[in-house]
């Protein structure tokens, strides 16, 4: 109720408001009155005691002008007037006597009343404006940005001239007699939005003046005028070396210096990385400190040499590395999640702006490389964002591995209609915002985590893990059927979608490969030929050069698809080449059953295809991904394989399979040897050796299964 009642303009207590939108606003304003050369001052009040000096009969007369129910306004009254004090004087306390002004401190109620408490004077601050008496940022149009609070701290952008000044004076004056407020002038700041010559009555107000090159502190930033983004990264800086400092003196073990970096280091920086983000010196410092932090301080003074590279330092646990987000990324997180509220269509002052002067922010290959991010910060903000690609671009909305929409080239659409972007931009953002609120975005995280939704052209189609089916809510039957059909250029039934479906929830094997396999079954891939269809490449494979790069080229005809598959075959994985992916895929979910790691690889041979494909298309490089990273994937995947609630031939299945990866295991590197960096030629060696030690095992393999499969059976039955 409080999100209805209240202005958007305050932002403490209120659901939905965050302290960091009056940061965003004062840094967006700052940068709009310089562009537009307006004369604004900001000016920040101070009330003193601001809690303790709300007077109870103002509030009772607010709360019944928003049109609180009078049942609901005598329970808030019994609670705020049961409170009584008494003074302590020499030993001895006086008569308690009933509390007329005031919010507990402490109290739950307290916060949510004096946000409404502070209604009144926003209200008045909206009249003058509407009067013309007072002017605040013009915005564009007729918006402008006058006025932002977060509790009692409040913000006034108005034009600089005395006139105004004095205006703003007297509204204050009328809210001090109406709630007993009382502004405190020597704490109170005037700052230009932009740089400009201050006026001499400025500095008959009272107020302290913040001129050009002065720093305060506005909720914990530092601002300035004009901005100063190496303060704002200075302060950051010197916060960690305190933190630091403090830590020096105490002998600290790996583990303990492991988690102080992951939880109060790299804590430390991320208000400001959400408010107003930091400049690349002040990241590359921060990471910097943290190095050092790690690895420790010579007897001289220097910092010790790194034993492991930093980038695997930020790698996964499960990839070796510690799992710390560095912080590069996570301002690539932060970043995103800001464009995500803000193309979500948010009414908030710092959104207005920033559509003023943000048409685009992000790329195709930038967008990719977020998307592409194994970083959990990255990952979780790309999964509630709506990623705006310009000029040829798709809409995507992606929520986590649960939803995927593709609309259609945005720049295109508008062209046929007569709309230049390049040239008409304005009109062209309209457009684009009224296009992404039409985009159907499903939010319900309880049923994200019953299941599968997925969104294509207001038609939807649902499915739920627990029932092991899908329902289709398709204009027509086999809207569905078509749709599938349509991308992979065959003629299969519904029937048959809906048995790949089930089959695949019902392998014994983990979430993700049965998600990644779903996700391939749909085509969610974005192929050179897509390029080439909407406008923005030519389409041409990057990495043969050969033909227009689709989903079936760069899985089965180009030559690095080619080079895996025979990786995969010296494994004992067969993928038959004369029949197509998804014949492939249909033979993987038969055989999940009893060859569970067949499945596994199946995801495996397309995740490192995949990966092949994004460096060379992202990173102008073709990254080689070694047989033995493969096989390494493979025995975990294996290994993760849930045992429980199965029957009893699916864990025979199961521990075959473990046995079997263990074998290629000791076949691939003996136990007890030590990895090193070996060169090219030793790597081509060794894999030439391997490949003919598996085409020896394969051909016994099946007698030793077998044999094995029936020792476990019968020590299961007994």
């Amino acid at each position: 109720m409080l999100p209805d009642i209240v202005d958007s303009q305050q932002t403490g207590f209120v659901s939905g408001r965050s302290i960091v939108e009056n940061v965003r606003s004062l840094r967006l304003a700052q940068e709009w009155a310089q562009i537009t050369e307006q004369k604004v001052i900001f000016v920040k009040l101070d009330f003193s005691k601001a809690y303790d000096r709300v007077s109870h009969t103002y509030l009772w007369e607010t709360l019944q002008a928003i049109g609180l129910e009078d049942g609901n306004l005598q329970r808030i009254q019994g609670l705020v007037r049961s409170g009584s004090a008494a003074v302590h004087v020499n030993g001895q306390f006086t008569e308690e006597f009933q509390v007329q002004r005031g919010v507990r401190q402490g109290c739950l109620l307290a916060p949510l009343l004096f946000a409404v408490s502070t209604q009144p004077l926003m209200r008045l601050l909206r009249e003058e404006e509407r009067e013309k008496r007072l002017t605040g940022l013009n915005m564009g149009g007729e918006r402008t940005l006058l006025h932002q609070l977060y509790a009692d701290d409040t913000g006034i952008n108005v034009t600089m001239e005395e006139i105004h000044f004095n205006r703003l004076q007297e509204v204050i004056h009328r809210f001090e007699r109406c709630s007993w407020a009382r502004l405190n002038m020597s704490k109170s700041l005037i700052m230009p939005l932009a740089p400009t010559v201050i006026p001499n009555w400025v500095q008959t107000t009272g107020c302290r003046v913040a001129g050009p090159g002065t720093n305060f502190l506005y909720f914990g930033i530092s601002a300035s005028c004009p901005v100063d983004e190496h303060a704002i990264a200075q302060s950051v800086v010197a916060k960690v070396e305190k933190k630091l400092a403090h830590w020096s003196n105490r002998l600290l073990s790996w583990p303990a210096k492991t988690l102080l970096l992951k939880h109060v280091l790299s804590a430390t920086p991320l208000y400001e990385l959400l408010s107003v983000g930091l400049a690349s010196e002040g990241i590359e410092a921060l990471e910097r400190l943290c190095r050092h932090f790690l690895w420790g301080w010579s007897e001289q003074g220097n910092p010790k040499k790194a034993l492991i590279s930093w980038e695997r330092i930020a790698q996964t646990k499960a990839n070796g590395g510690l799992g710390w987000i560095p912080i590069k990324d996570r301002a690539k997180a932060f970043h995103v999640k800001i464009i995500s509220q803000l193309l979500q269509g948010t009414e908030a002052e710092w959104a207005v702006l920033a559509r003023r002067r943000i048409p685009t922010t992000l790329t195709l290959p930038q967008a990719a490389l977020l998307m592409k991010g194994n970083t959990a910060g990255v990952t979780r903000s790309w999964g509630k964002c709506t990623a705006l690609l310009r000029k040829g671009g798709i809409i995507t909305v992606n929520e986590g591995l649960q939803t995927h929409h593709e609309g259609h080239s945005w720049a295109q659409s508008l062209r046929q209609r007569g709309i230049h972007p390049e040239e008409d931009e304005m009109v062209a953002i309209e457009e684009l915002e009224a296009w992404i609120l039409n985009v159907r975005v499903i939010e319900n995280s309880k049923e994200l985590l019953m299941g599968w939704r997925w969104t294509e052209d207001n038609k939807q189609v649902t499915w739920t893990e627990s029932t092991k089916c899908w329902t289709s809510k398709f204009g027509k039957p086999g809207d569905f059927e078509e749709l599938l059909n349509n991308r992979w250029g065959v003629i299969s039934i519904e029937t048959s979608w809906n048995w790949r479906w089930k089959h695949l929830w019902a392998a014994p094997v983990s979430y993700r490969p049965r998600v990644w396999l779903w996700k391939f079954l749909q085509r969610r891939f974005f192929m050179g030929k897509k390029a080439l269809e909407i406008g923005i490449d030519d389409g041409i494979c990057k990495r043969c050069r050969d033909t227009v790069e689709s989903l079936e080229h760069c899985f089965w005809f180009c030559m690095k698809g080619r080079q895996r598959r025979e990786d995969l075959r010296d494994l004992g994985i067969l993928l038959d080449s004369r029949q197509g992916i998804l014949d492939n895929v249909d033979r993987a979910l038969r055989l999940a059953s009893s060859n569970p790691a067949f499945l596994v690889g199946l995801r495996l041979f397309i995740d490192s295809t995949w990966r092949e494909r994004n460096d060379k298309v992202l990173r102008g490089r073709l990254s080689q991904y070694p047989t033995r990273n493969f096989l390494k994937e493979l025995a975990l995947e294996v290994e993760s394989i849930p045992t429980l609630k199965t029957g009893k031939r699916q864990l025979t299945a199961i521990m075959e399979a473990k046995r079997t990866i263990e074998r290629w295991r000791h076949t691939w590197r003996p136990s007890g040897t030590v990895e090193t960096n070996l060169t090219a030629e030793t790597d081509a060696t060794e894999e030439m050796a391997a490949r003919s030690r598996m085409v020896s095992l394969s051909t016994s393999s099946t007698v030793d299964l077998k044999l094995a499969a029936t020792r476990t059976e019968a020590t299961l039955c007994s």
